[in-house]
Formats: C-alpha cells, sequence, structure tokens
C-alpha cells in the first residue's frame, strides 16, 4: 500500500523531494528479494533534494543488490564527501570496500611481485590464474589498504581493511563484502 501512495505522490507532484525519499526508504525496508530498480529510481532522484550521507548509503546498498559496482562506489563517494561532520566512519570503510571490489573487477599489470591496478592500487601477494587468491595485500595510493585472505580475486576469509580516514574493519569477509 505504501509503493502505491508514493507513486501517486510523485506522480501528482513530481517537484516532491519527500516522495522519492519515503520511496527509496521503503524499498530499503524490503526484503533482499524485492526488485530494487523502482528503490535506485527512487532514491536517486531524491538525493538531488536531499544530499545526505544516509541518502546516497542506502542507494550505494541498492546498487549493490543490482551487482552495479561503479554505482555504487560513486554513491559511497558521495557519501563520504556530504559526512562533513565525519559522523559516520563506517561508510569510508565501506567506501574503500567497493574500491576494493571494483579494483579485483578490472584488469591488472603483473610486475614482479604481484598486480598493478589502473586506479594506482598494487597487490602483493599469491596468484592463481592472476587473480590474487591465497594471503596478500592490496594498498592504495592514499594509505588505504586491506591485508588478509582472498578466493578467486575477491577478499573472502579473514582479513584487515583499513580506510585513511583511520577507520579499521578486521574480521571476516564474503566475496569481496565485509560480513
Amino acid at each position: 500500500e505504501a509503493r502505491t501512495l508514493y507513486r501517486r505522490a510523485i506522480k501528482t507532484d513530481p517537484d516532491m523531494p519527500l516522495a522519492y525519499l519515503g520511496l527509496g526508504y521503503l524499498y530499503a525496508l524490503l526484503p533482499e528479494s524485492e526488485p530494487v530498480q523502482e528503490g535506485i529510481a527512487g532514491l536517486d532522484t531524491a538525493v538531488i533534494y536531499e544530499s545526505g550521507p544516509w541518502s546516497f548509503s542506502a542507494l550505494a546498498r541498492f546498487y549493490l543488490r543490482d551487482k552495479q559496482w561503479r554505482n555504487a562506489l560513486q554513491s559511497m563517494r558521495s557519501a563520504v564527501a556530504f559526512d562533513t561532520r565525519g559522523r559516520y566512519s563506517g561508510i569510508a570503510l565501506q567506501m574503500e570496500n567497493l574500491e576494493l571490489i571494483v579494483d579485483m573487477n578490472s584488469d591488472a599489470t603483473p610486475d614482479g611481485k604481484g598486480l598493478r591496478y589502473k586506479s594506482g592500487a598494487v597487490y602483493e601477494g599469491t596468484l592463481a590464474d592472476g587473480r590474487p587468491h591465497g594471503k596478500g595485500k592490496w594498498s592504495r595510493p592514499n594509505g588505504s589498504y586491506y591485508e588478509g585472505d582472498f578466493v578467486q580475486g575477491l577478499p573472502s576469509g579473514h582479513g584487515k581493511l583499513v580506510s585513511e580516514r583511520g577507520g579499521v574493519y578486521e574480521g571476516e569477509f564474503l566475496a569481496g563484502m565485509m560480513r
């Protein structure tokens, strides 16, 4: 019912940001099995009016559910940029996690120690089929890094992710993502 009401509100007044925000937030509460395209559209429009860390972070989660890694990363970069008071330290860690995943899904140039990415990041550690596999360390020029286990090119197992802003997550990773 809430979806119908938000859709009606948007149709009635397409310039009303609250309806887009409400539709986006509604999708954030729905089960993972729900399609996310309408939630993406709602929050993508809402962030024009309400450019806050939570809105961009929620939009990134929708992009992640839809496996749109680069769009998710761009949304997290915006979330970090709009966190002017530094109140959401977890957002910077989530952004670093996405930077890592985007690098791991891009082309890399092998060198004597590991791999070099177009982003400037470097991976040093064991490889299998030209991808990080086993123990290794991925480092960015800004000082952020991930050190730990990799499986088929993605962090999986135990690892430590450190953001340039001082945030630290040490624990389990699954298919590239912090758990």
